[in-house]
């Protein structure tokens, strides 16, 4: 196939995409990616990006950012955010590995949940802008696999 070389040099260049903020309201959402890192102070953080399932606005991206730790402790949300992944909440400090988290954020990839976002206003470089923020993320309940009945089998 020929590069059409004529039209490169006729075009103008596209604005670039806007990442105006989704509006405010509850989405259905599915996890694209999760990944365990740190936050700018350096405590341990999930970052992970839903893709909106339904609307006018699917296919978007938000990203959420779940720190672990609070000034009180382990984040409150941090056992259901785990247990969602399918991953029981350890009782036992002792099975809170690095395995263990990083488990989590391999096994919440694919997984569902209504969020429900918000609109707040930020400054940066001097410049007000509105961007997302998730108040809310209600994990759906993992589907029960059906027990399968044997079937007799005569030999």
């Amino acid at each position: 196939m020929a590069i059409n070389f004529n039209e490169l040099m006729s075009l103008d260049v596209a604005e670039s995409m806007s990442f105006e903020p989704l509006p405010e309201g509850q989405y259905k959402v599915t996890v694209d990616s999760c990944e365990l890192g740190e936050s700018k102070s350096g405590k341990p953080m999930y970052t992970v990006d839903f893709v909106v399932n339904e609307g006018d606005h699917a296919a978007r991206q938000i990203r959420y950012w779940l720190v672990l730790v609070t000034k009180k402790g382990l984040h409150w949300d941090l056992p259901k955010f785990c247990e969602a992944s399918g991953n029981t909440w350890p009782e036992e400090p002792a099975g809170r590995t690095e395995d263990y988290f990083n488990q989590v954020a391999l096994d919440l990839v694919g997984k569902t949940a209504t969020i429900t976002v918000a609109i707040e206003e930020s400054e940066y470089n001097g410049e007000t802008r509105a961007r997302n923020n998730i108040k809310k993320v209600e994990w759906d309940k993992p589907k029960a696999k059906k027990k399968s009945k044997a079937s007799k089998i005569e030999l």
